[in-house]
């Protein structure tokens, strides 16, 4: 059977080009190149205050095809997911290969990621207390429902007693 060398798709006999590429088919295919695998160490790139913040940096240097890793300090991976932030901070690593290259773009965008943060900071933190006031006068208001509940059947009891 005729083998396409290009796409190494296999055809049957009585073709003489490959539909997909063009190339002329062979009887035979030779072994496909083995294309070696380089797995670069990873560098500490910077440590930031919170996922925010890296995120911010991540996607920065992910627009320019450098892929992060985040690693959270201590508990903070579970705190992040429970609560949704942590306060313990987040540090960022690279390919060793890619470091500089990295910290370039961030000393290059430094003030934009930190004007960024400021102004998102301040809306989170808006966002969490009016969050924390509104579970806050839920839990009041049903703490008053359930004492109000109480003292109504309480009345009604003696009454009927």
């Amino acid at each position: 059977m005729p083998w396409c060398p290009g796409c190494r798709t296999e055809y049957m006999e009585g073709f003489k080009t490959c539909s997909d590429c063009g190339a002329g088919l062979v009887d035979e295919l030779e072994p496909p190149e083995e294309v070696p695998v380089i797995y670069d160490s990873e560098a500490f790139l910077m440590s930031t205050a919170d996922s925010v913040e890296a995120g911010v940096i991540e996607s920065l240097l992910k627009s320019y095809n450098i892929p992060v890793l985040m690693k959270h300090k201590e508990t903070g991976a579970y705190l992040n997911i429970y609560m949704g932030m942590s306060s313990f901070g987040v540090e960022l690593y690279v390919p060793e290969s890619k470091l500089e290259e990295a910290k370039e773009i961030i000393g290059n965008n430094s003030s934009d990621i930190m004007a960024e943060n400021v102004e998102e900071a301040d809306f989170n933190s808006n966002e969490i207390e009016k969050k924390r006031r509104n579970r806050t006068k839920a839990l009041l208001l049903l703490f008053l429902l359930s004492a109000l509940a109480g003292i109504i059947i309480s009345v009604f009891y003696l009454m009927f007693q």
